[in-house]
């Protein structure tokens, strides 16, 4: 059995949402989470300052000196794509206006300006695939292994799309960055005991090993996070 670090990474298989409040910690209550498997796919691409460069030449331009610093991680810009047209998932991860009728959802509109945008936590799960099959590591045994990736505090916008005579998929573009104020335990108050140990995932970007793929539903779901 490979060390579970050597294991693949296939087939998105959930999302999850959480809303934050602005200073970035999980807003507990009814209503603030989410959980769907309409998605297709999350690009992730890290912003990445480079370092500056120094050089120093001498008098017929041979290079005397040269020093250059290290890149620096900003963060990461994140483009998830929904194969659904979900509002309550739309209404949740930006900060779209809602029609309701009879306590339902039944639309929304785009917010004039971004300056009112939502920050929200984003966990997806994908299968853990050591080769053969699904991975099933000591960690997680009897269990299956999913890869819990985590962007602790992300903002979204609704990106370009188009209406035609095909399925039509809800493509958002997002701002990934650290966030020192998420709970170590997660907004839900389930990431692992080795993950709490490290004081969770605070960086733009994480990942660790799951046994557990939690359920969708066309419905919200509280955030539940106790204080770490």
């Amino acid at each position: 059995m490979p060390n579970p670090t050597c294991f693949q990474t296939i087939q998105v298989n959930r999302l999850r949402i959480a809303r934050l409040t602005p200073t970035g910690a999980p807003l507990t209550g009814a209503g603030n989470g989410y959980v769907t498997d309409s998605i297709e796919e999350i690009g992730i691409s890290l912003d990445i300052e480079e370092g500056e460069e120094f050089v120093k030449k001498n008098g017929s331009g041979k290079i005397c000196a040269r020093k250059r610093d290290d890149d620096s991680i900003k963060g990461a810009t994140l483009s998830l794509t929904l194969c659904q047209y979900d509002y309550q998932l739309l209404s949740l991860i930006t900060a779209a206006d809602r029609f309701t009728s009879g306590g339902n959802i039944v639309g929304f509109q785009i917010p004039k300006s971004t300056a009112s945008s939502i920050f929200v936590s984003v966990e997806a799960w994908t299968t853990a695939w050591d080769g053969t099959g699904v991975a099933i590591p000591a960690l997680t045994t009897p269990n299956a292994a999913y890869h819990h990736f985590v962007f602790p505090k992300v903002r979204f916008t609704i990106a370009d799309h188009a209406l035609n005579s095909d399925f039509t998929s809800l493509p958002f573009t997002g701002i990934a960055e650290e966030n020192t104020n998420i709970t170590a335990n997660g907004p839900f108050d389930d990431w692992p005991v080795a993950v709490r140990n490290g004081n969770g995932v605070t960086s733009a970007y994480g990942v660790f090993l799951d046994p557990v793929l939690p359920a969708a539903a066309c419905s919200f779901i509280s955030v539940t996070s106790a204080a770490s």
